[in-house]
């Protein structure tokens, strides 16, 4: 089922608005009259830059005391970092927003706003309309395709906004030995801990998806490469570390991980998938249990760590 559809059964296309300038009351009151569970929040140019849902003004009023006339609503509203599409596929949004703690989410049709969709009514389409997952909806990661929707626009927004950005690939070393050895049920078990390692350690405003089989991929807004480098050393520490035990073998698994950043030279989503997996390629080459990046951060970091030692 496409979402398109969906918020034509469900007659979510009348979207209403509110300015960010606007008082919280101002906000449960349009709520109230129009009955509307979420209200997209428009700039003075009609542009989208949030929402804000019922679940946001109870989060206000519990952590406001006072008149919530004096509260804006661009203090408590949910700011639009992603968007989908009115052909997404419903599944897919749903795991989406499960897997990274988002409760609502813009839908567009030819880059005009078409409606707003919450995970509840995307619950309610699975019991309504019979929607059938393929996947486990409460740790499958996104598909590929939509990552790079998100990777697109994470990057649209770096560059609008004029923030850094870096991206990982992570593959896990020796998989195909893994599968052959163990078999690919012990193969799929291994990428499955390991999804989950990569998911703890992570931020919750990070992007993580799987690329195939024992591979990953990871955007990190707003972080450089020095900055993305110490919650993949960390990641790397973790993973080695966590014995994983299948009976009667037990195995020790690591990582390997190419990371880059976004800049002049990198700029288009492809490009950067592309020397990530170019990096990921030289670090696997390189033993594996390691991470490659581009030289100038790494040798950025070493700076940063001599001058903090004088």
């Amino acid at each position: 089922m496409r979402l398109g559809q969906l918020l034509q059964e469900r007659e979510l296309t009348d979207v209403r608005t509110i300015r960010p300038n606007q008082s919280l009351c101002e906000a449960a009151q349009e709520m109230l009259t129009h009955k509307a569970a979420i209200l997209a929040v428009t700039d003075d140019e009609n542009h989208l830059v949030g929402t804000i849902s019922q679940h946001d003004l109870t989060a206000a009023i519990n952590a406001f005391v006072g008149d919530l006339r004096e509260k804006a609503v661009n203090q408590s509203m949910t700011r639009c970092s992603v968007s989908c599409d009115v052909n997404d596929d419903v599944d897919e949004v749903f795991t989406f927003l499960k897997l990274n703690n988002i409760y609502c989410i813009p839908v567009f049709e030819d880059e005009q706003l078409s409606g707003i969709i919450s995970l509840d009514e995307l619950a309610l389409a699975y019991e309504v309309f019979g929607v059938k997952s393929d996947t486990d909806s409460l740790s499958a990661l996104p598909s590929r395709r939509t990552f790079i929707q998100i990777l697109i626009k994470e990057i649209s927004r770096s560059k609008r906004y004029g923030r850094v950005m870096s991206l990982a690939i992570m593959a896990i070393d020796h998989f195909k030995q893994i599968n052959e050895e163990y078999g690919p049920e012990i193969g799929e078990k291994v990428s499955e801990d390991i999804e989950k390692i990569i998911l703890w350690q992570f931020r919750n405003v990070d992007w993580v998806a799987r690329l195939g089989e024992g591979e990953f991929v990871a955007i990190f807004p707003e972080t450089d490469q020095i900055g993305a480098e110490i919650a993949c050393e960390r990641l790397l520490a973790k993973i080695k570390f966590s014995k994983m035990q299948f009976e009667p073998e037990h195995l020790n698994t690591s990582i390997s991980i190419g990371l880059t950043q976004l800049d002049e030279q990198r700029s288009t989503a492809s490009e950067l998938l592309k020397r990530a997996d170019e990096l990921l390629y030289e670090a696997k080459a390189g033993g594996g249990d390691r991470i490659e990046m581009e030289n100038a951060a790494a040798d950025s970091l070493d700076r940063s760590l001599t001058a903090t030692a004088t």
